[in-house]
């Protein structure tokens, strides 16, 4: 398949840049990344951020802030590009030499235009934004999400609290996006170890994502096979309320 892949990020995250240069790196995307928040306008923004500071550790939180804040401080001092380019997403585009622009919606018609005018037939999306029908049906395009889980099983913003909390597998998913929330078809699967805290679970996500996303291109593309894992029964996973939260730090203590 002749591919002409957008990568499309949450800008919002510092401990996801070195697998996002793996697979700059490795691949010959479109040379603008384009970034989303991590919300949408509308979107409990309150209760998702009040129930994840609940889930994690006051070490994990103290860590992530200072390193954000550090890698904040470094990216804005003169230093040479190859050190710039581990303390931002702007640096990190600049150094490889792809431009990094911001879309307020995925589903904007200045992002379908990007697509539709430059012929992309590829979006690799790792953004927590949800495509309307419009975008999904744009004539040979094939948009491609990746989720930290074993789909069907643990659907939703938080896969990994729920497959620790239900005691199921736990790994990371490439399918195609539908109208349907983490439910189109299944390109590849990676199991990774099972753990007893989202913090560990994210190490071991941001560790593989890199590698897993550079699989996931050599399958779209038809270079190679896919795995697809013989799945739990489907289950999407809510908001935690503080009676889970409760569950889950007995097990994970």
């Amino acid at each position: 398949m002749n591919t002409k892949a957008l990568l499309i990020i949450n800008r919002d995250d510092v401990l996801f840049l070195n697998p996002i240069e793996k697979v700059i790196k490795s691949n010959n995307l479109y040379k603008t990344v384009y970034y989303t928040d991590f919300f949408k306008k509308r979107d409990n923004k309150k209760e998702y951020l009040k129930q994840s500071i609940k889930i994690m550790s006051k070490y994990f939180l103290f860590n992530y802030l200072i390193k954000s804040f550090v890698k904040l401080i470094f990216s804005k001092c003169p230093m040479p590009s190859r050190l710039k380019k581990n303390m931002s997403l702007e640096h990190l585009c600049l150094y490889y030499g792809y431009k990094l622009k911001k879309v307020d919606s995925v589903n904007s018609k200045e992002f379908q235009d990007t697509i539709t005018l430059n012929d992309i037939n590829v979006v690799l999306s790792i953004t927590s934004q949800i495509y309307s029908r419009e975008i999904i049906n744009i004539p040979m395009l094939k948009i491609y999400n990746f989720h930290p889980s074993i789909l069907p099983n643990n659907k939703g913003r938080f896969p990994i609290f729920w497959a620790i909390l239900n005691n199921s597998q736990q790994g990371m998913t490439c399918h195609e996006i539908t109208e349907q929330i983490d439910s189109g078809k299944i390109i590849h699967q990676m199991i990774l170890p099972r753990v007893k805290s989202v913090e560990d679970g994210m190490r071991n996500v941001i560790n593989n994502f890199g590698d897993f996303i550079n699989i996931s291109i050599k399958v779209i593309q038809g270079e190679v096979e896919g795995n697809v894992v013989e799945g739990e029964p489907s289950f999407y996973g809510p908001t935690p309320q503080n009676s889970d939260i409760l569950k889950y730090k007995a097990i994970s203590s």
